[in-house]
């Protein structure tokens, strides 16, 4: 099927917001609010024969991975029309969609898969998760009120400055765009609360969902908890146990060792399910020399791309005082395909495991320097699009 990508036209709308509803089962009167967030020119449609066959969009926000912001692109609701399916449409939009985020200088792309064959099959692997969380509010334990907490509006100025600084110590979360703080801070339906705590250590947002259970009760469901401080961390779960005598749980979603459990005094937390989102190198040097490293050394990297040729071949990786500088050439000791560079650039496969997975290939000393190199606490992303 000879397809024709672009950025959609008037035209093309109705039939594009067809096939996207019905792809995800979006309610008719949910999807323009989901639409009017994003610019029009950040979706793309695809076309055979001058009818639309399948769509997706495009998050443009950072990533960050050693304390710096990496630009990245998620792309989300790829959609293809029932009678196109199977005929490879998907994976020859979004590899249209790569190149011309390739040709942007696009560092990274980031996504939720439905599946992965056909994201894998055009460089996409998995490259770090998020785990949803529960937690009785009965069993939070602490009542820890020192620190005030002040009720202020979701996505207010002070609370985007902590999450940044907490955010930018982990890696994978991203640097919000606007289009992304109206996700985590305007629900699509419902209040939601928001509250920060002493001088600017720390907050938290949430929604109030029902109970199944009991029609009297609701689940306090977490949209943000950043905490730069454990004084913070405690004055939050505070807050939230206060809500225990009609709250029963708190839901979030965080990482697979999430250290804001480890201020509680008894153990806490279930983890209820993991999602795993795959990750890809745009463009090799701008990942590799956007981001920040916690060790130094040198790295010769011989890549495999399936889509943007200019990403193959041989790479040398120079890191010092934390700083890389990539240059073509090297001995392309350590061997990868660009899939395998995403599971190990945010730590979420060391090298030796992706090595066992066949994502990569060298010798020992290569893999170490790898580790040293793409060290971290593992990627996770809290964003979802």
């Amino acid at each position: 099927m000879k397809l024709d990508v672009d950025i959609p036209s008037d035209a093309d709308w109705p039939a594009l917001d067809a096939v996207l509803c019905q792809s995800f089962d979006i309610p008719t009167d949910l999807w323009p609010q989901f639409k009017e967030r994003l610019p029009a020119a950040d979706f793309r449609v695809a076309r055979a024969d001058g009818r639309v066959v399948a769509g997706l969009c495009l998050y443009r926000f950072a990533q960050f991975y050693g304390g710096r912001a990496v630009p990245s692109a998620g792309v989300a609701v790829v959609g293809v029309a029932p009678e196109a399916r199977g005929s490879g449409a998907g994976s020859t939009l979004v590899a249209e969609t790569l190149r011309g985020l390739h040709a942007e200088g696009m560092a990274l792309s980031s996504l939720y898969p439905a599946t992965r064959k056909p994201y894998r099959r055009v460089g996409y692997e998995v490259a770090g998760s998020r785990v949803d969380w529960e937690l009785a509010t009965d069993r939070i334990g602490l009542a820890d009120r020192r620190l005030p907490a002040r009720s202020v509006p979701a996505g207010a100025p002070a609370l985007r400055a902590i999450y940044r600084r907490w955010a930018e110590a982990q890696d994978g979360l991203a640097d919000r765009s606007e289009t992304l703080w109206l996700r985590a801070s305007v629900p699509y339906k419902g209040p939601m609360y928001a509250y920060e705590v002493g001088d600017g250590e720390g907050y938290v947002s949430w929604v109030q969902e029902d109970t199944p259970s009991n029609a009297h009760a609701f689940d306090l469901k977490l949209r943000d908890f950043a905490a730069l401080t454990p004084a913070a961390a405690r004055r939050i779960w505070t807050l939230l146990a206060d809500h225990g005598s009609i709250a029963a749980m708190v839901r979030w979603q965080g990482p697979a060792v999430d250290p804001r459990l480890a201020v509680l005094p008894e153990v806490g937390g279930k983890a209820e399910w993991t999602e795993q989102w795959m990750g890809r190198i745009v463009s090799v040097p701008a990942a590799l020399e956007g981001r920040g490293y916690r060790g130094d050394g040198v790295l010769d990297l011989e890549l495999t791309d399936p889509v943007l040729p200019a990403n193959a071949g041989r790479w040398r990786l120079t890191v010092e005082g934390g700083v890389g500088r990539v240059q073509r050439g090297g001995e392309g000791t350590l061997r990868a395909t660009v899939g395998g560079l995403a599971a190990v650039y945010g730590g979420f496969l060391a090298p030796v495991a992706a090595a066992q997975a066949g994502l990569v290939d060298g010798p020992a000393a290569a893999l170490a320097v790898a580790a040293r190199l793409f060290a971290g606490p593992g990627a996770w992303l809290g964003d979802r699009f």
